[in-house]
């Protein structure tokens, strides 16, 4: 009973500022899966403000969602300590390095689309992560165990 007044009742005072950088300062210096983690070390283990239960509550309800799994979770965070305007700082936070890195590259390719080079160079880039796909399912499917039922 005491832990989970602690994940509804005891949740601090936090500013949107605060959401906001804290999440920032995680989109700006992780990407990929190990995102999760770093939002459990800022939220539960650095700033306590939310305790392992709510995290992980959080955590499934991010993974069942549809959409990235750092950007769902910080959106719960957000609206598990500030509502709707929390929410919306948190997720900012989160997404904002992003955008800002997809819109330089996007203002590069524009200016070097038009060169044989570029196109080659992203074919190239294409093959090598389908290659790596394939052999991450290839690896996968030769260590699955056939029996029969």
């Amino acid at each position: 009973m005491e832990s989970e007044q602690q994940g509804t009742a005891a949740l601090p005072q936090v500013t949107l500022k605060d959401l906001f950088s804290c999440f920032l300062q995680i989109g700006l210096t992780s990407f990929g899966g190990g995102t999760q983690a770093w939002v459990y070390r800022a939220v539960v283990e650095e700033r306590k403000w939310l305790d392992e239960k709510a995290f992980l509550a959080g955590l499934t309800v991010a993974q069942i969602l549809p959409g990235a799994n750092p950007v769902n979770l910080s959106l719960y965070v957000g609206q598990r300590l500030r509502g709707g305007p929390g929410a919306l700082a948190a997720t900012l936070g989160m997404v904002v390095p992003a955008i800002c890195v997809v819109l330089v590259v996007a203002a590069i390719y524009s200016r070097i689309a038009q060169y044989p080079l570029t196109q080659f160079m992203l074919i190239g880039i294409a093959t090598v992560g389908l290659g790596a796909t394939f052999a991450a399912g290839t690896k996968a499917a030769l260590r699955i165990e056939r029996k029969p039922v």
